[in-house]
C-alpha cells in the first residue's frame, strides 16, 4: 500500500471517528439540557469513540507528525480530491463554459 493511499485512509477514519463523537457528544449536551439522564450506552460510547480518537491522535502524531486538526482537514481534503475524480468518472470532465 502506497504511503499516500494509508494516510488518506487514516485520515479519513480520523474524521469518522471525530464526527461521530461530536454527534454523541450533541446527543449526551441535549439529554442534559433537558435535565434527563444520559444513558449507560450512550456514555459507554462516548468514552469507545473518545479513546479511539485518543489513540488515532497519538499514531497521527508518531506516524505522521501531524496535529488532530491537520488530521481532520487532510482527511476532508483527501475526501474531496476522491469524490471529485469519483464523479469524473461517471459524468465525465466538466467544462467550464463562458456566462455569454
Amino acid at each position: 500500500m502506497d504511503k499516500e493511499f494509508e494516510y488518506s485512509k487514516f485520515t479519513q477514519y480520523f474524521i469518522e471517528i471525530a464526527d461521530h463523537l461530536r454527534a454523541l457528544e450533541g446527543e449526551a449536551e441535549e439529554l442534559l439540557a433537558d435535565e434527563q439522564d444520559v444513558p449507560q450506552s450512550l456514555s459507554n460510547e462516548i468514552y469507545r469513540h473518545t479513546v479511539i480518537k485518543d489513540i488515532l491522535t497519538q499514531a497521527g502524531q508518531e506516524m505522521y507528525n501531524k496535529n488532530p486538526k491537520e488530521l481532520y482537514k487532510d482527511g476532508w481534503d483527501f475526501w474531496f480530491a476522491e469524490d471529485m475524480e469519483l464523479r469524473e468518472k461517471r459524468y465525465g470532465k466538466k467544462k467550464h463554459q463562458p456566462l455569454n
